[in-house]
């Protein structure tokens, strides 16, 4: 009998202590705490036994090791993995659509033009609402003065009434390089801001540069606008010397400003005598100039004459020079020659309707 019960004590022992191992080697793989070496193995030894084999001491053995499963067992601390959430740049929405107008522009489609219109309207909005989208898109056009997107920014800018895009305007005419002067320049006309400040620059430049393109831009920049007497003198004269250049085009521009800033006849003389200039195009052009000039006279209106009545003459500078007489008193000599090259100008037109009208032979 006792020895039965020391082999049931025995078994019972072994049994807890077995339950107890696998408890924690159970709880030890399914935890992420750090790996622990292992217990060396438990060998059952007489005195194991010996204590085992009073199944009331064992009881208190067992309960003073088990461990509280009512108490929560800790989990091992795990390092938050939290992505810092930034807030998106304030230019990101230009900066958006920049890209896409950029694509559009590298890949033709049947909608093209559509798509960038549209693009382009969007991101006008951007940078004329957004302070930030503004700055980034003028910091976009000057490092991309040559570029085909560079120059939309510049068109988009040119709209937007605000102190940095004239700031802009300013310190690229200031620049070192012609690509610098004449965007800045482009920028300033379209703005559309013709102060003593602005005006400064453009008269300097056309004093000092020979650089062809930067004068056209110049001349560009510089409409008519209030100033004053001696202002306009110091312009007209900066002007004159430009309407004996050797490139037509910087010819033709300056006899325009020329009339646009005469404040007597006399100041007219160089457009009155480009009306025989060797370029048809400056002749068309000294016309127009003369048509919008207040101090065309009669002497004015029969330059323009011989020039209408000219058979011998290009034919769009003899109806540019027709319009602009039509737009001058005129004396009888001079109105004669407008009628007779206004019947020109509608049997020229007759004939030009016979012919789309007339009906194709089967």
């Amino acid at each position: 009998m006792n020895l039965n019960m020391k082999l049931s004590a025995t078994v019972l022992c072994s049994s807890l202590i077995s339950t107890v191992v696998g408890f924690y080697l159970g709880h030890s793989s399914t935890t992420t705490t750090p790996a622990v070496p292992s217990s060396p193995a438990v060998v059952q030894s007489d005195t194991t036994i010996n204590t085992c084999s009073d199944p009331n001491i064992s009881a208190i053995t067992l309960a003073e090791n088990k461990p509280d499963l009512t108490t929560p067992i800790p989990k091992p601390e795990v390092e938050a993995q939290t992505s810092e959430v930034t807030e998106p740049p304030k230019a990101l929405m230009a900066k958006d659509l920049f890209g896409q107008l950029e694509e559009a522009l590298n890949q033709p489609s049947p909608y093209a033009e559509s798509i960038q219109s549209a693009l382009q309207a969007q991101l006008l909005y951007e940078m004329s609402h957004n302070p930030a989208a503004l700055k980034w898109a003028i910091t976009q056009f000057k490092n991309g003065l040559n570029t085909e997107t560079g120059q939309i920014l510049g068109a988009l800018l040119g709209v937007i009434q605000d102190p940095e895009v004239e700031a802009a305007s300013l310190e690229l005419v200031e620049g070192s390089t012609s690509e610098e002067k004449i965007a800045g320049l482009e920028l300033m006309a379209r703005l559309g801001i013709y102060g003593e400040k602005q005006r400064g620059h453009v008269i300097k430049l056309l004093s000092s540069t020979a650089n062809k393109n930067v004068m056209g831009a110049a001349l560009y920049a510089l409409p008519k606008h209030p100033a004053s007497p001696q202002e306009t003198t110091q312009i007209i004269n900066t002007l004159k010397p430009l309407t004996q250049n050797d490139d037509p085009e910087l010819r033709r521009r300056a006899m325009i400003a020329v009339a646009n800033w005469a404040n007597d006849r006399e100041n007219l003389d160089p457009v009155v005598d480009a009306l025989q200039d060797n370029s048809a195009d400056v002749r068309a052009g000294a016309a127009f100039a003369l048509a919008q000039s207040r101090y065309s006279d009669q002497s004015v209106a029969s330059a323009l004459a011989d020039l209408v009545k000219n058979d011998d003459e290009d034919w769009v500078v003899r109806e540019i020079a027709w319009q602009a007489l039509a737009d001058l008193p005129m004396s009888e000599t001079h109105y004669k020659v407008f009628e007779k090259f206004q019947a020109e100008l509608d049997a020229s037109a007759e004939v030009e309707t016979a012919s789309t009208t007339e009906p194709v032979a089967p």
